[in-house]
């Protein structure tokens, strides 16, 4: 028997069909359009009244291709890494409208990606698709086209998702027939299977790194540069690089965070993380060096670091910055753009500006005196505490001392009463070395509230503070207890002698005795004055303002 043949046969829809009744009849012309005839309404979807007409029976299906994504890319939650771009051809060789959808891990779940008009032939689409909540790792992208008879292919590609930072680890090369300077090598080990990336160097002030000194052991793409960027990076234009003696990284330019801390155009990379020195400064740095010392001086268009004014240069010394004398001026465009030290340790900024420090200075200027020796102060006046009063005559204070620099500097010498942060200047000194007094306009204390009182002076010679001594005084307003009796006749005191016994609460001054003052007369006895030790002139000073007596002594 001869074996029965049977021929492989695939049916397909003719689009949604008709929606109820029957078809009686089919029959198609020269061009191939198919009528039918029956009892129906609808056919396709589109209402008709028992006959209808189906054009496009045998339609060719489109293709699809994906450009982009490609090569396994890695995206992540950062802004301006979190898009994917969807992108490719479609070709169709009827006049139809293309649906392009997408799906993720998923072949069930579409989504529109763009429409396109009627054409015929390969046409480009694109998409974007923000990937932000993604889960990290591995992504499947499959894309599809409907011309509104039939679906395409459906190529897929893949992408993943990063959001764990890498470990990184800067050194310094060895410097180089390019590398005049050392380069900064960045070692870098990711998800992403990055490794051993060589960055080029900036030069200090400028914006663009020098050309092909950039290696990974084979080509270094600009996905690799901005994956890095992304996980431990800043986030705006950095100008210049430099590094400390234990090998620290630091960083100036434009960006405000560094590895996701705030960090105000200013960083430090210390091989695991990076930090903000301060709170930064408020506009661009552009050049970065160090001293001798580890002072670290910083350049740019900048009029603020750490909140200090500091005109467009400032030092850094671990802990705080400060500027440098009134730093850099002029009109227009101004900054600073390099900076360098010479081996005594003077600093030269180059940039544009007309002034340095209020003198004029053409676009270079040269700062000295930076590794200045801090002043030292002393106070000679107010000593033993001693005691004041509203009284006229006993109401000013003398503040008074010397001061010591090995500088030939001018010198401000200030004072404040009861604090550490309220100073009033008391006398500025001129230029000059050595040890010098000054002496402040005396201190009108007669509207202090009694009490005792700490005097703290300070001296700052253009660059830095001295030492702070103090000293201290009183303010007498209360009289004290006063009694007066007559003394036994002796052998010196042909008359007897007023013996005056006082007790003040605050001074403490008792048991004084003071000549005698004959009545009718202006001048005391002589020599006829005890208190059983020393009566200096400030205990008569002092029983004279708080009493109102008129008295004088010496001692015995």
């Amino acid at each position: 028997m001869e074996p029965q043949l049977t021929q492989a046969v695939s049916w397909s829809a003719l689009g949604t069909g008709m929606s109820s009744g029957q078809i009686d009849t089919l029959t198609t012309d020269s061009t191939d359009n198919l009528y039918a005839g029956g009892n129906f309404t609808t056919a396709g979807g589109v209402t008709v009244n028992y006959i209808a007409k189906a054009t496009n029976l045998w339609n060719t299906s489109p293709t699809i291709t994906i450009t982009s994504p490609a090569n396994n890319p890695w995206k992540s939650a950062i802004s301006g890494y979190n898009t994917l771009e969807i992108s490719g051809t479609v070709t169709d060789i009827e006049n139809q409208t293309q649906t392009i959808q997408y799906s993720l891990n998923s072949t069930i779940e579409w989504l529109n990606c763009q429409t396109l008009p009627e054409g015929t032939g390969t046409r480009n689409y694109n998409c974007n698709l923000e990937v932000s909540g993604f889960s990290e790792g591995g992504h499947t992208l499959t894309v599809r086209s409907f011309d509104g008879y039939s679906y395409s292919n459906l190529p897929t590609a893949t992408f993943n998702i990063d959001k764990t930072p890498p470990t990184l680890n800067v050194t310094e090369s060895s410097p180089d027939w390019l590398d005049t300077p050392p380069q900064p090598v960045l070692s870098v080990s990711d998800a992403s299977g990055f490794s051993s990336i060589r960055y080029a160097y900036v030069p200090t002030g400028s914006n663009s790194p020098l050309d092909s000194t950039c290696t990974t052991g084979g080509t270094l793409a600009q996905d690799i540069i901005n994956q890095l960027n992304k996980d431990t990076g800043v986030n705006s234009t950095v100008y210049t690089l430099t590094f400390d003696s234990t090998g620290n990284l630091y960083a100036g330019g434009y960006f405000t965070t560094a590895g996701g801390v705030t960090a105000n155009r200013i960083a430090k990379w210390n091989g695991t993380s990076w930090s903000a020195l301060g709170t930064g400064v408020n506009d661009e740095v552009h050049t970065l060096t160090f001293d001798s010392t580890g002072n670290l001086y910083a350049g740019g268009s900048f009029t603020t670091a750490g909140g200090v004014t500091a005109n467009r240069i400032a030092k850094w010394d671990g802990t705080s910055w400060s500027a440098l004398g009134t730093g850099i001026g002029g009109s227009g465009a101004i900054y600073v753009s390099t900076l360098t030290t010479d081996s005594t340790g003077n600093l030269y900024a180059g940039g544009s500006f007309t002034t340095a420090g209020g003198v004029t200075a053409n676009r270079i200027a040269k700062a000295t005196n930076l590794w200045n020796a801090n002043p030292t102060v002393t106070i000679t006046s107010p000593s033993n505490n001693p005691w004041k009063s509203a009284i006229s005559g006993y109401n000013t204070l003398e503040i008074s001392g010397t001061i010591s620099d090995i500088e030939n500097q001018t010198q401000t010498i200030q004072y404040s009463i009861n604090s550490t942060t309220e100073w009033i200047d008391c006398q500025t000194l001129p230029a000059g070395t050595g040890t010098r007094s000054y002496n402040c306009n005396p201190l009108e204390v007669s509207e202090y509230a009694e009490g005792t009182y700490t005097l703290r002076v300070r001296n700052f010679d253009g660059y830095s503070y001295s030492n702070i001594p103090t000293a201290t005084f009183g303010v007498d307003k209360t009289p004290p207890t006063l009694s007066v009796t007559e003394s036994s006749p002796d052998w010196l005191d042909t008359h007897p002698q007023p013996i005056l016994s006082a007790f003040d609460s605050l001074s403490g001054l008792n048991s004084i005795r003071y000549a005698y003052v004959p009545t009718n007369t202006n001048s005391p006895l002589d020599a006829t004055c005890t208190t059983g030790g020393t009566l200096d002139q400030d205990i008569i000073n002092q029983l004279n303002k708080d009493t109102g007596m008129s008295v004088a002594a010496h001692t015995t």
